[in-house]
């Protein structure tokens, strides 16, 4: 009875195992989204506030350092 039950024991283990591998399809890349419009980015020690948003293009004011 106790070779039964580590033989099952180990097919159990290879099924599971091969489930585990199977591969699943690649999510969708999240859409591209730019930052909101009043949104304050720190890059060292200089800070910029966007102005502006459309698609791709955002333009920035800096704030000389300040918040």
């Amino acid at each position: 009875m106790n070779v039964m039950r580590k033989i099952s024991f180990a097919i159990l283990a290879c099924i599971w195992a091969g489930v585990a591998s199977a591969q699943t399809p690649d999510p969708e890349p999240a859409p591209y989204r730019p930052m909101p419009v009043g949104t304050t980015a720190w890059y060292g020690q200089q800070s910029f506030t966007v102005t502006k948003a459309d698609d791709t293009e955002i333009v920035l004011k800096s704030n000389g350092g300040r918040d």
